[in-house]
């Protein structure tokens, strides 16, 4: 699919009688959807389909001429009065709910007046989110493997990819902002036409978590920051996207039980990664990297984001299996490491519905907090630059809680 094909379509899909009597607001939100839908990789046969569908009943649903200010019972009344043949009512109703799930999400209406219309699937209008925790690249739906990026995207991310590298900043971060990157190389193949509305459509969708909108928000303005500043585009595109607030998360570490169920069920590969997560805290990504060069004496020298490096005590349940390595610890058959995503893949089932490998690091660092009470240390064996974050990570044992409760008596 080329930028000419999904860039701001017009309606023909359409007879043009029905597309005559549409309002100005319907016409321009179902401009708008069809381009989210294309964004999406939906392909033209079923976005024409549904297009031709919402067109009928908004020309229907008389009385309503925003359709950001339907009810359901407006829609229920419109579906009616369309007099759709049976064989038809099914889709229709899904069309109207793809289309006002995603108005929905793209802050286009405050409630979703599709939702409980009867008789309808409803697949989502965007991509699945980018899962930065598992690892999964984005993907249009029914899709294998990363999407491609044209010729002046593979040139301009190389520019951006060596500055940053230059600047000290580490392969990770710069293929976590690829990945967001390529969301955006999907909509134009000029990444020097991508506009401001193309970002907020992707930084709009449905399902992701604050902190996934906040790294998708900093990949952008970190992306077109450095065009600008070398000349490749003026204004910078990004600079009007909003702040992303992310709410302050409690800390969630995986219980003992869980974690005695892992260790069980999990072969010696498994239970060492469970281990270098737990009794180590280290990331997925550290511990996929890791090499025996990394040992050193009694300790962990882990080079971790930003490029930053820590010394880690090896706990001595671990000693014996680090001492007998050789190369990287979890090598594929070529010789190279398993990426981050192949560890989540591995502990992900191992440790059950809701619980990570993140949540391993979680409890790592409630286990050292409940140790030392010292939050300073705990951000120094988690390798955070700012120990406020490390508070995040840390659960305050009951038995302190209490005594802190019950002190006023």
């Amino acid at each position: 699919m080329t930028a000419d094909t999904i860039d701001r379509p017009r309606i023909v899909a359409t007879p043009q009688q029905d597309t005559d009597a549409l309002t100005p607001r319907w016409v321009s939100a179902l401009e708008d959807w069809e381009h989210a839908a294309a964004v999406a990789g939906y392909d033209a046969a079923t976005r024409a389909l549904r297009l031709r569908f919402l067109t009928r009943l908004a020309v229907a649903s008389t009385g309503l001429p925003d359709p950001w200010q339907a009810s359901t019972g407006q829609l229920e009344d419109a579906l009616r009065a369309a007099a759709l043949p049976p064989s038809s009512q099914v889709a229709a109703r899904t069309a109207l709910r793809h289309f006002y799930a995603w108005g929905c999400a793209a802050g286009r209406i405050d409630h979703d007046p599709g939702r409980r219309l009867t008789g309808a699937a409803t697949p989502p209008v965007l991509p699945a989110p980018h899962q930065t925790a598992g690892g999964a690249s984005d993907r249009r739906p029914g899709q294998n493997g990363p999407p491609s990026w044209s010729r002046a995207w593979q040139k301009a991310f190389k520019g951006f990819r060596d500055y940053h590298l230059a600047s000290g900043h580490s392969p990770g971060t710069i293929q976590l902002y690829r990945q967001h990157l390529g969301m955006l190389a999907r909509i134009r193949t000029d990444p020097w036409k991508v506009t401001t509305d193309d970002m907020m459509t992707t930084l709009a969708r449905e399902g992701w978590a604050p902190n996934t909108r906040r790294t998708a928000r900093r990949a952008y303005r970190s992306f077109y920051r450095w065009a600008a500043q070398f000349g490749h585009l003026t204004p910078d595109p990004s600079a009007p996207l909003p702040v992303v607030r992310a709410p302050i998360a409690a800390p969630r570490p995986a219980p003992q039980a869980v974690i005695g169920g892992a260790r069980h069920r999990a072969g010696e590969r498994e239970r060492l990664m469970l281990d270098l997560a737990l009794l180590a805290g280290l990331r997925r990504s550290e511990i996929a990297g890791l090499h025996a060069q990394h040992v050193e004496g009694d300790c962990l020298r882990i080079h971790g984001k930003g490029g930053r490096q820590r010394l880690i005590p090896i706990h001595p349940d671990l000693r014996g299996r680090l001492a007998q390595a050789e190369g990287y610890l979890f090598p594929r058959r070529d010789g190279r490491p398993i990426s981050p995503a192949h560890v989540g893949k591995l502990l992900r089932p191992l440790l059950g519905p809701g619980w990570t490998p993140h949540t391993l690091r979680h409890a790592a660092a409630s286990n050292w907090y409940a140790e030392t009470g010292d939050v300073l240390v705990v951000s120094k064996l988690l390798g955070h630059s700012d120990p406020a974050t490390s508070a995040i990570y840390t659960q305050i044992p009951d038995a302190l809680a209490r005594r802190a409760v019950t002190a006023g008596r």
